[in-house]
């Protein structure tokens, strides 16, 4: 489940998608930890360019992943599975690391 992309169900959200990074042992408690994706173009995105929102494409649309907004759902609530982005691993792992630690 790490990676794996849902279409967003909060009808209300800017973020189109949500990414899960939790590792999957967080699911025995039934959560994940999940990141917003924004369409590109549609909102100026704090970040934007930087470690913290790289870029992706996913099903045709650019857009950003965006690591300063980490939160946590009931990984029930993560029905409608879009796409995995497991190369994206190293540069979430800098950017949390960066988040945390400043270097």
């Amino acid at each position: 489940m790490q990676y794996s992309v849902y279409r967003n169900s909060d009808e209300v959200s800017l973020a189109k998608y949500l990414m899960v990074i939790s590792n999957d042992e967080l699911l025995k408690f039934g959560l994940a930890t999940v990141v917003p994706i924004f369409l590109r173009g549609k909102l100026s995105i704090i970040g934007a360019g930087t470690i913290f929102c790289p870029v992706v494409s996913i099903q045709g649309e650019d857009c950003f992943v965006n690591l300063l907004m980490p939160g946590t759902v009931m990984a029930d609530e993560l029905r409608s599975l879009v796409t995995s982005l497991p190369h994206l691993h190293e540069t979430i792992i800098k950017a949390i690391d960066y988040l945390v630690s400043g270097y």
